[in-house]
């Protein structure tokens, strides 16, 4: 059943002309939002109304409906490679919109569903090359934080920052990932222990050592003295 978008008092004020092929998908899933029907064809229904509008929250939120409705009803090698391929089909949706709130939620609840640290290694994977494209894409940070402390893939961090800050050291998005994987990775002590003082003065004299290439980077002089403190 079609569900026509509802009519505004008096027609409405700057309606937005939507495409015809986008208010059909739209009147289509109203219809299954009023039935509740979560299939396979629902989900490529969603998969159609993504590929117009990647930042419709209803639209991922029933895409997730279906996707725990269907993995429900597999055993648990067939859930798990449903995911796995979900995955597959996140990815080309966060290339092709890096700054979109909904994708990166997604991410998240398919891997909370794999479960793995090898799939955990790998989401970090996907995120070194989504940084290639824009090392300072909140996103992508907020996400890699996430992954790490949910999974404890800690043991490569510090590396990959001074990787980063080898090749930008004006790039505070690394800067400030490395303060967080000092503070809470800590060497490998237990979340908020305080951080040891040989740990703090070697994170000084490795930003004064960045600082040293230019007095006008605010970034290490302001990391080095977090530590300082």
């Amino acid at each position: 059943e079609r569900v026509p978008e509802p009519e505004l008092p008096g027609g409405g004020f700057a309606m937005i002309r939507y495409p015809e092929e986008y208010k059909t998908l739209m009147e289509i899933f109203r219809g299954i939002m009023r039935s509740g029907e979560l299939s396979e064809r629902v989900m490529e229904l969603t998969a159609d109304i993504l590929e117009w509008n990647a930042a419709h929250y209803t639209v991922w939120v029933i895409r997730r409906d279906c996707l725990r409705k269907l993995a429900g009803e597999r055993d648990d090698t067939a859930a798990k490679e449903m995911w796995i391929e979900e995955r597959a089909y996140a990815d080309g949706v966060s290339v092709q919109n890096p700054k979109n709130y909904q994708i990166w939620h997604h991410r998240r609840v398919i891997l909370e569903q794999i479960g793995t640290v090898d799939a955990a290694r790998e989401e970090l994977d996907f995120y070194d090359e989504m940084l290639e494209a824009d090392a300072k894409n909140y996103h992508v940070w907020a996400n890699r934080l996430w992954v790490l402390r949910t999974f404890g893939c800690w043991e490569r961090e510090l590396r990959y920052c001074e990787t980063l800050l080898d090749d930008d050291w004006w790039n505070n998005s690394a800067w400030n990932h490395r303060h967080n994987v000092v503070r809470l990775y800590n060497d490998g002590r237990p979340e908020g222990t305080p951080v040891p003082d040989a740990v703090a003065v070697r994170e000084v004299e490795y930003a004064m050592a960045k600082a040293s290439l230019g007095y006008a980077n605010e970034s290490p002089w302001t990391y080095a003295l977090s530590f300082a403190r």
